[in-house]
């Protein structure tokens, strides 16, 4: 597995990553899943697993359903997310697997499939997805209006829902969040991890890190590779995946959920929100300021952890109780289990993290 990973793109300039694991980069002795589906074929690419900030990362779709597939409502799986602490960052765990990633500059579309980007971008003409499908999407890296045609390079998910869950239990819990982080920094510090030095004044001791940085918050995510992910060219997002709207696929979908805008709104609130009109003097209703974005983003988010070590496969109850995506592979749609929860190798982590 590569030890050096990089990405051009994202926030702009080169993305740098962190890298956790023994230090010899081999795997574990678990043998790797394959894509939704049981073990995975010798022919098949190696899956990378990575720490990621549920705040950092993208939805694919425009829409999502307001239950998972075994009919549950999602908001019935934020209540079962829980906090692990572990001496160098906050790891969220959910009831659900862990959820798939890629990264992607993804393509600007409009949600209605015969609306006038995509008929523009289809060459003229309402298309299928099985017609599109066909179409070779390399082929838009070849436009000349490229930078209008695809948003800017960031990770995004295929499992919507759970990332919506998780998004809204780091908003919902904010506050108790921040007081975690801040008390696990706190703990650090009293174990010896602060510095100190002696006053020139006074001769008494001085801390020097009297506010340490508080602990990221991070998720684990399988990272899809992208030559063997369909769906990748079904991507649909009007605003590179900041935000998604809640509803079925024949309802009209008012309400829509961005974790910056601090709530589930409507379309309209959403975009007085992020497309403020200045001549109306109106001022933002809503529970996040800008000033609270960036805060919660600098205290949340942490660099992207790759992992060396490949996390361990876990049989419970509860395995796929929120597994509300079909899979990958057509052969796989509905037929047995699909992704297994897996856990963290966290002893091996601690000696090589950061």
């Amino acid at each position: 597995m590569r030890q050096d990973h990089q990405h051009h793109g994202g926030h702009g300039g080169r993305h740098q990553h962190q890298h956790v694991g023994n230090g010899g980069g081999s795997s574990s002795s678990t043998a790797p899943m394959g894509a939704r589906g049981g073990p995975r074929p010798e022919e098949d690419p190696e899956y990378r697993f990575w720490l990621l900030s549920p705040l950092q990362l993208g939805f694919s779709q425009v829409r999502i359903a307001p239950q998972f597939q075994d009919g549950r409502d999602i908001e019935m799986a934020i209540a079962d997310i829980r906090v692990r602490e572990t001496s160098k960052y906050l790891l969220l765990e959910h009831p659900f697997p862990c959820i798939d990633v890629v990264r992607w500059r993804a393509k600007r579309r409009d949600p209605k499939p015969n609306s006038a980007r995509n008929e523009k971008d289809n060459g003229g003409g309402e298309q299928d997805d099985d017609e599109e499908d066909k179409i070779e999407f390399q082929s838009v890296w070849k436009r000349q209006d490229l930078e209008d045609k695809l948003g800017k390079e960031r990770w995004f998910t295929f499992d919507n829902r759970r990332l919506y869950c998780l998004q809204k239990y780091c908003v919902e819990k904010a506050a108790e969040l921040r007081r975690r982080q801040r008390s696990d920094a706190r703990l650090m510090q009293q174990q010896g991890k602060s510095s100190t030095r002696v006053s020139p004044n006074n001769g008494r001791n001085k801390d020097l890190s009297s506010s340490p940085p508080p602990l990221p918050i991070y998720i684990l995510c399988r990272e899809i590779p992208r030559k063997i992910v369909k769906e990748i060219r079904k991507f649909r997002t009007e605003n590179n995946g900041d935000a998604v709207r809640i509803g079925h696929h024949h309802d009209e979908c008012r309400s829509i959920w961005d974790w910056r805008v601090g709530k589930v709104c409507d379309v309209e609130q959403w975009k007085r929100h992020i497309c403020p009109d200045p001549s109306s003097g109106a001022h933002r209703s809503t529970i996040l300021t800008p000033e609270l974005i960036s805060g919660i983003l600098r205290q949340f988010s942490g660099p992207d952890v790759f992992l060396t070590v490949q996390p361990r496969r876990i049989e419970t109850d509860l395995e796929y109780e929120y597994d509300g995506y079909h899979g990958y592979h057509d052969q796989h749609r509905g037929k047995g289990p699909q992704t297994p929860k897996l856990s963290l190798p966290l002893p091996e982590h601690h000696t090589n993290f950061f």
